[in-house]
This record gives C-alpha cells, sequence and structure tokens, in this order.
C-alpha cells in the first residue's frame, strides 16, 4: 500500500517538469519596453591555426583535425569573421579572414580536407605573426586564437636557434598580440607539447589551456573553445528532448556519438523523424563518424527529441530575437575569488526592462567540476537586481578544477541557456606560519610566478590577538615572497587575516581574502566550569537506552478495543480512492498552476501591445 503511495505521488512529481516545458510558444516581445545596450556589439574575430608537422602522423594518425576543424567552422556565428591557418616550417592561409556565411562555410568545409602532416618543423611563432598580421590595436571587437600543436618551438636542427625562436615568441609577440586585445586558446596534442609554453600564451591573454590524451578529444575541446571564443545561445537539453518557441529562426543540434554507433535522427513537433537519409531539402546535415550536426531553418514550435544516446556535450544553439547579455566571465579564476555573474533578457540585442515580464523569469547558474572534482555541484540563483538585470556572487572552492557554467533564464514560454569554461587555481599564494620556543611567529607567503604581474602584488594583514582585539599588522617583502614576524604577547589563540592584492598576467586585478592563519602560544587556558544555577534540580540517573516491543509497554490505548482487522486478501478501496484523489487533485493543481503562468505573461504582452497601440506615432 505504501508502494502504491509513493507511485501515486511520484506521478505528480514527474507531471510537473513535463507540463513547465509543454510546447508553448514564445509570446511576441516586440512591444516590451527595452533600453538600447548592446545592439550594435561586434561579433568576435576568430584565427584558427593548426600545426601540419610531420609529427602529427604520430599523435594524429587519423586525421581528426580535419573533423574538428570542420565542426569549429560550422558552429560560428553569422556575426562572426574567421579565418583557417596551417602551419609547420612556414604559415599557409587555408581559408581567407571572411564574414562567416553559409559560403564560407562550405569553402572551409572543402578546405580542411586539405590539412595533412607534411612538414618539417613547427615554427609557432611565425603562424602566430601571420595569422594575426591585419589585427591593429586596439581592437573593434573580441579576438581569439585557437592554435593546436602537438610539439614544441622548432625552426631549425640547431638548438640555440630554437631557444632563440622560442624567446622571440615570449618576449616580443606575444606582447604585441596582447597589445591588440587578443586572447590564445592553446592546446596540446602530445605529451611532447610545450605544455608550458602553451599555458603561458593562454595565461597572458586570459585564454584556455587544453591538453588533449588522444586526437579523439579534439571535437569536445574545439566545442568549449568555440564557447570561449564565440558563445552563443542555447536551449536546455532533458534527456536529449529540448523546447523550441516561436522566436526562434533557426536551430542547429549537436549529436556526439561514439565510433560504430548508427547517425542520430530528429523528432518534430508534429512526430515526423527525420534523418540522414530523409529529411527536408532545406535543412543541412552534416554527418561525421563522431558527431552530427543539423541546421534547421524556421523550426516548428513545440517539443523536439534528439534520438539518440544522451551526452553532456550536445548541443542545441539558437538564432533568434530573444536572447541572453552575459557580462563577461574570466577564463582563469583563483580560489577564495568571487566571481559575478550579470545576466540580462535582450530582445534584437537591446535589454529588456518591463518589470512585470521580468518577474516571470527565473534565473539561474548550474556549476559542475567534472574532473577532477566529480562530486562538486552547484546551482547558483540569480536575483532581480533592477534594470533588467540578473546577479548573483560565487566564490571559487579551493579546487584545481576546470568548472563548466551553464547561465539559463526560464520563464513559462521559452527558455535559454549560455555555456562557459573556467580553469581554477586552488593555491595560487602558499601561506604557512611558524612558532618558535620564544612564541615568535612568522608568516610566510609564496606567489604563483606564473600567474601573477609580480610588479602588482600587495599583501596586507591584521593580527588578531587572544583577547580578540585586532591591530594592523605589517607584511614585507616582494614580488613573490613575503613574511610577517609577531612576537606573543600573551598565551593564546592567534590569527593573521590577510589581503592579497594583484594584477593576473593577463592583466586582470582580482582581490583575495583568504582563510586566516592560526597558532596558539603557551598552553591553552583551561575552559572555565559552567556555574551551577541557584537552585537547579539534580540530573535524574538515566538508565540505558533499551529497544522495547509493543507488548512489552503497553500504553492506556492498547487496552480500548482495537478495530476489526479486514479480511486476509481484501483490497483497501478507500486508501485507494484517496490515493487516486490525490493524483487528480495534483493534476488540476499543476495545470492551474502553468495556465496561469501563461496567462500573466499573455497579459503583459496584450498590455504591452495596447500600450503601443495608443503611444504617438
Amino acid at each position: 500500500m505504501f508502494k502504491f503511495l509513493v507511485h501515486c505521488l511520484n506521478a505528480i512529481a514527474a507531471i510537473l517538469p513535463m507540463l513547465h516545458r509543454s510546447g508553448c510558444t514564445l509570446l511576441v516581445l516586440a512591444a516590451l519596453s527595452v533600453a538600447p545596450v548592446w545592439s550594435a556589439e561586434p561579433g568576435p574575430d576568430v584565427r584558427v591555426v593548426v600545426d601540419i608537422s610531420g609529427s602529427m602522423k604520430k599523435n594524429d594518425p587519423g586525421n581528426l583535425r580535419v573533423p574538428a576543424v570542420k565542426l569549429l567552422s560550422n558552429l560560428l556565428p553569422s556575426n562572426s569573421r574567421a579565418a583557417i591557418w596551417t602551419f609547420g616550417q612556414y604559415a599557409t592561409e587555408l581559408v581567407p579572414s571572411q564574414p562567416v556565411s553559409p559560403a564560407w562555410q562550405q569553402q572551409t568545409l572543402l578546405a580542411a580536407d586539405k590539412i595533412g602532416s607534411t612538414s618539417m618543423f613547427t615554427n609557432i611563432g611565425l603562424a602566430l605573426q601571420r595569422s594575426t598580421k591585419d589585427w591593429q590595436a586596439p581592437a573593434t571587437g573580441p579576438r581569439h586564437v585557437i592554435l593546436l600543436t602537438d610539439g614544441v618551438v622548432d625552426i631549425s636542427k640547431n638548438a640555440t636557434d630554437n631557444q632563440v625562436a622560442r624567446d622571440e615568441l615570449l618576449n616580443q609577440i606575444l606582447p604585441a598580440l596582447k597589445a591588440t586585445g587578443a586572447k590564445l586558446h592553446t592546446i596540446a596534442l602530445s605529451a611532447d607539447a610545450d605544455a608550458a609554453l602553451l599555458q603561458q600564451l593562454a595565461r597572458e591573454t586570459d585564454g584556455m589551456f587544453e591538453r588533449a590524451n588522444n586526437a579523439d578529444e579534439l571535437n569536445r575541446i574545439f566545442l568549449r573553445l568555440f564557447e570561449q571564443a564565440a558563445p552563443r545561445d542555447a536551449l536546455p537539453l532533458f534527456d536529449n528532448g529540448f523546447l523550441v518557441d516561436g522566436s526562434i529562426d533557426e536551430i542547429t543540434v549537436l549529436v556526439f556519438r561514439k565510433t560504430g554507433a548508427t547517425a542520430a535522427s530528429l523528432l518534430g513537433p508534429d512526430g515526423t523523424s527525420h534523418s540522414l537519409d530523409k529529411h527536408p531539402s532545406e535543412w543541412r546535415w552534416h554527418s561525421d563518424a563522431r558527431y552530427d550536426l543539423i541546421t534547421v531553418a524556421k523550426p516548428a514550435a513545440g517539443q523536439w527529441q534528439i534520438q539518440a544516446e544522451v551526452d553532456p556535450d550536445n548541443r542545441v544553439l539558437v538564432v533568434s530575437k530573444l536572447g541572453l547579455h552575459v557580462a563577461a566571465v574570466p577564463t582563469l579564476a583563483l580560489a577564495g575569488e568571487k566571481i559575478h555573474f550579470d545576466l540580462t533578457l535582450t530582445e534584437d540585442g537591446v535589454a529588456i526592462t518591463r518589470a512585470d515580464f521580468l518577474k516571470l523569469v527565473e534565473a539561474k547558474v548550474s556549476i559542475k567540476a567534472p574532473e577532477p572534482a566529480p562530486g562538486y555541484q552547484r546551482e547558483v540563483v540569480l536575483a532581480d537586481a533592477g534594470g533588467g538585470h540578473f546577479k548573483a556572487d560565487w566564490e571559487v572552492p579551493a579546487l584545481d578544477a576546470n568548472y563548466q557554467l551553464a547561465v539559463e533564464a526560464n520563464a513559462p514560454t521559452f527558455q535559454r541557456v549560455r555555456k562557459f569554461n573556467l580553469q581554477a587555481v586552488a593555491t595560487p599564494v602558499q601561506a604557512v606560519v611558524a612558532v618558535d620556543e620564544h612564541g615568535v611567529a612568522t608568516a610566510t607567503f609564496e606567489v604563483s610566478p606564473e600567474l601573477f604581474k609580480p610588479d602588482s602584488i600587495s599583501l596586507t594583514g591584521q593580527l588578531e590577538l587572544p583577547d580578540a582585539s585586532k591591530q594592523p599588522q605589517t607584511l614585507t617583502g616582494s614580488a613573490l615572497a613575503w613574511q610577517a614576524v609577531m612576537p606573543g604577547q600573551a598565551n593564546g589563540r592567534y590569527r593573521l587575516h590577510w589581503r592579497f592584492d594583484a594584477l593576473t598576467v593577463a592583466g586582470r586585478p582580482i582581490v583575495m581574502e583568504a582563510a586566516a592563519l592560526e597558532w596558539q602560544v603557551g598552553e591553552a587556558a583551561p575552559a572555565a566550569p559552567a556555574e551551577k544555577p541557584a537552585h537547579a534540580a539534580e540530573p535524574a540517573h538515566e538508565e540505558p537506552a533499551t529497544e522495547h516491543t509493543a507488548e512489552a509497554e503497553p500504553d492506556a490505548a492498547s487496552h480500548a478495543e482495537a478495530p476489526a482487522e479486514p479480511e486476509k486478501g481484501g483490497t483497501p478501496w478507500l486508501i485507494i480512492g484517496i490515493a487516486i484523489n490525490l493524483v487528480l487533485v495534483g493534476i488540476g493543481v499543476a495545470f492551474w498552476w502553468v495556465r496561469r503562468r501563461h496567462k500573466q505573461a499573455a497579459s503583459v504582452i496584450d498590455s504591452a501591445l495596447a500600450d503601443d497601440e495608443d503611444a504617438p506615432a
């Protein structure tokens, strides 16, 4: 009977999210009050630079660089520019820099097949110089370079020449790129790659560094770097299902599949199943051994379903009048640093500010660390901060982790999400304290040299004494090593609260207020005994707890006449009836709640349309 009731309650719980995601189209937002802010925001300029040195025959025997480049080119938004370069001893422009369009994407699909592994050397510096030679400072929009290599700076058989070229890359080419506002995202495709160099190129430009254990990972790495370089709005996926609203002009569905798996299919709202071999002629369907990429213009509103294995990297990207603007999220963050999330809903690139619409919106950030801390998962609710903004802060935990961030907005008639990746460092500053036999404490601080500009670092301290009073504490040192010497003024517990201010190597200001350093001088004072109340009663002697059965300790109610038991094998019709009624009531309440939310949204739009009609021309 209990199980039956549980099933009934589960049925109610299952209905609610389905109703919330039911096929309701987006109400027209053209009449909503908006404030122009981002209507002319330029799109990104992306340069993809691919190593074609001979060593790639070993590290990428299946030439999986080709489908990865094709995937990236098909995901880039239409407001972006892009170019594809290859390099070895020389650097060659495979696809010229042009605005991204179906024609540019088709050109890239054909040109990518020319990527091979034929060159003798690996001239990374030359490749970066030539691929970005038309970039002048200051930048007119976001600029990103995606660099893939399996090697080191290698321009000659002479080791001295190679070291000179590496130094030139770091001391001349990199600063010049930073001056143009470029972000370098780097991929090391083998254990032989100069990971230290590639990581420095990324960190100094606020880019991402990725290490591919094998070429099979390239598609997913390129997806993550695409989301950093050219983020696009997407639809949330629930068990491979997604809801298309009426404002969406185009969807691009990315479905990953394991080697040997059959191509995916797509089930539309009308129940029609579409496949690689059978789909409307106006659809674009690119199928690779490891993924399917399907682009549908003017998709029907309603519930769609991807018919394939669920994969966390599946995506449904959209082109729509209704979108998200998310304030910049850093690529690299430090433990203890606060990340400020700021989300705004937009229509045609301008912020929606109408309060009676925004009150229907629920916004949040889902944070996951799949590796190396798979257990970490948080959901940060974004609060309405006025002016169309939804905001919240999140403090980065002390984990070396790669976080996946999903910034999401939901309302009764639409859903949108933007995805980002964030790499975190757990211990950017090593802080320890040692106490000698005289009670003198010495705190030392060692700063990671690869993370910060040495001349920007400042540490300040405040010493908390055993009596809980506080006093400023001087920290001496410079650049990467600091210390504070604190004589013990009295026996007891001491705490050094400290604050760290600096610029990252990418020039981003950060402030950290880490946990205080604590130490003991002398013996800890014994805890004072609690005062006995003047008239406190003596505590009663407690018998050890024992387990009792109902027969061992009958209560007064046990003497009452027990009701007759139902016949064995009979059906408790009354309880079943109650359970069924509960289910029906739950369904009714759920429908009422959804209809009420939709009516609220509709009334907002209706009033907005009325206001628009009444407004003078």
